[in-house]
């Protein structure tokens, strides 16, 4: 059995949201980056299990997403200032975010997202592969805002709304412990 750890410095943890409605095209989809996340993966054979916590004011906005990129220069400082704002006073309204994750294979497995009081299992789609001294993982998963009991995010007479659905990717490197 192995213990591992994140390496911050080399790692992304993604939240990827979409807006939708009427004027959708008048709202923007959103790239947020987890930072500081604390992770830990324990590996036994084929086996490995998991925990994450990410504190909500780690939480920050990089940008607008239009197609496969992220447009660092739409929003203002302000306007990505209030964007967290409202995430972690009006969205998530919780202190941390807790993921515990297990699986017997490296290409996937289950995960408990709590927010709160509210609690989603989602499936994992990973990706994982050595490197010196550890691991590179590589995944997605979809979590659904409804799901974990977070409310609807409505835009000035409802125009447009954030789509339920919330992308997670992941790009972390682990190192023993």
């Amino acid at each position: 059995m192995t213990s591992h750890r994140i390496d911050p410095d080399t790692s992304k943890i993604l939240l990827r949201t979409k807006a939708t409605g009427l004027l959708a095209r008048f709202a923007h989809d959103l790239e947020i980056e987890a930072r500081a996340p604390q992770l830990t993966v324990t590996v036994e054979d084929a086996s490995w299990s998991a925990e994450l916590r990410v504190l909500v004011p780690d939480l920050r906005v990089l940008g607008v997403r239009r197609g496969g990129r992220v447009d660092t220069g739409v929003l203002s400082h302000d306007d990505r200032l209030e964007v967290e704002r409202k995430i972690r006073e009006e969205v998530l309204r919780a202190g941390e975010v807790r993921v515990t994750a297990s699986g017997t294979s490296r290409r996937g497995g289950t995960a408990a997202v709590r927010v709160g009081k509210g609690e989603q299992k989602v499936e994992l789609a990973l990706e994982a592969r050595a490197e010196d001294g550890g691991f590179a993982v590589t995944g997605s998963a979809r979590l659904s805002m409804r799901a974990l009991g977070l409310r609807e995010i409505k835009g000035p007479l409802g125009a447009f709304k954030v789509d339920d659905t919330v992308e997670v990717a992941l790009d972390v490197h682990l190192v023993a412990v």
